[in-house]
């Protein structure tokens, strides 16, 4: 399985950025598993758009991918990710 997770850091003066998949716009490899960590000031709100999203599906139309969203605040126990 190949990676590309990275950590994105949100500041009150870089508030906004652009993910993207590996290859994009192209498809992205096979077995590739990215994990996004965005890290925001407390007192912040993250809104997650997306623009372009394609999912695809094998040929009995059951989904491949996934996009899955967690929330973590410090000093919150290790145990709520269960990653």
């Amino acid at each position: 399985m190949t990676g590309c997770s990275r950590v994105v850091d949100l500041t009150s003066t870089s508030g906004v950025t652009s993910i993207t998949s590996p290859n994009y716009p192209n498809l992205y490899p096979t077995n590739v598993q990215c994990y996004y960590y965005i890290r925001a000031p407390q007192s912040s709100r993250i809104l997650l758009q997306f623009t372009d999203f394609n999912v695809p599906t094998n040929s009995i139309n059951n989904c491949d991918d996934a996009v899955e969203i967690r929330y973590y605040n410090l000093g919150m126990s290790i145990d709520y990710l269960k990653i």
